[in-house]
């Protein structure tokens, strides 16, 4: 697995209150890893976690610290493009509710100190508290979500932001998915890569004719489209029953209409 290390680097002067004249310089260093690569896409049901490594390092601090990481989240309905309502799987998310797609879980952050909605990890950097925790887990429950991570060190923001799932093209779909051979329609232009997630333009269906004493394929659908866009048709859908419940979950191709 692929993991892409970012360091930061930031030097803050805190004065003394009762010294405005001497100051000292805390240096702060670290790193978010990611341990995912652009192979691994959101999931609905059952959740996955995306994990990364942390590694801050605060030397020189003459008084506390708030480390602070800022989740940043899709919030679509239910979990699925079809599935807009999730109470069939038991309630990984309400069925009205526009709850986040990804968020941080109490139990799997153990040493952070988890915001009630799930958004921010807290811990306290003292004389006392040195160990800052190695790992963050992003616990996922939708089938396209996707969001990004924030550090920020007393009040002050790294300018990293980690995409979660990896998007380099910024059009909230994971790159391997758009890699795959089938659904190759990856570019790395932003603005052109946002313009085909949304867009619908599958042609067909097609017939064999014979033309000039040649078969071809004629598109006999003069429009375009199926009316699903190739984020829905990443989302996906469920294609069965089980139980009562929506199952057989499956991607769709955005070559082919449905």
């Amino acid at each position: 697995m692929k993991n892409r290390v970012l360091f930061f680097t930031f030097t803050c002067l805190f004065c003394y209150f009762c010294f405005p004249s001497l100051c000292a310089a805390v240096s702060v260093t670290g790193g978010v890893t990611p341990k995912f690569d652009e192979n691994d896409l959101p999931q609905g049901f059952p959740q996955i976690t995306y994990d990364f490594d942390v590694d801050i390092k605060i030397t020189g601090a003459t008084q506390d610290h708030t480390i602070k990481v800022v989740l940043t989240s899709s919030n679509f309905q239910g979990i699925a493009a079809n599935a807009e309502t999730a109470d069939f799987l038991g309630g990984p998310k309400a069925a009205s509710a526009l709850e986040n797609d990804l968020y941080f879980d109490a139990m799997e952050n153990s040493l952070w100190t988890v915001s009630e909605d799930g958004t921010t990890l807290t811990y306290e950097y003292d004389s006392v508290n040195t160990s800052i925790p190695k790992s963050i887990k992003v616990r996922c429950r939708d089938w396209a979500a996707h969001g990004d991570i924030r550090v920020t060190v007393s009040g002050t923001t790294i300018d990293i932001t980690e995409r979660i799932p990896t998007d380099v093209n910024d059009n909230n779909i994971a790159d391997g998915w758009e890699k795959e051979k089938k659904h190759f329609f990856f570019i790395a232009d932003v603005d052109e890569a946002q313009a085909r997630a949304i867009a619908d333009d599958e042609l067909g269906p097609y017939k064999k004719i014979v033309e000039n004493g040649e078969e071809k394929a004629k598109n006999i659908n003069n429009h375009p489209g199926d009316g699903w866009s190739r984020h829905n048709e990443y989302r996906g859908m469920y294609t069965t029953v089980e139980n009562g419940k929506p199952a057989g979950f499956t991607r769709l191709d955005p070559q082919k209409r449905m």
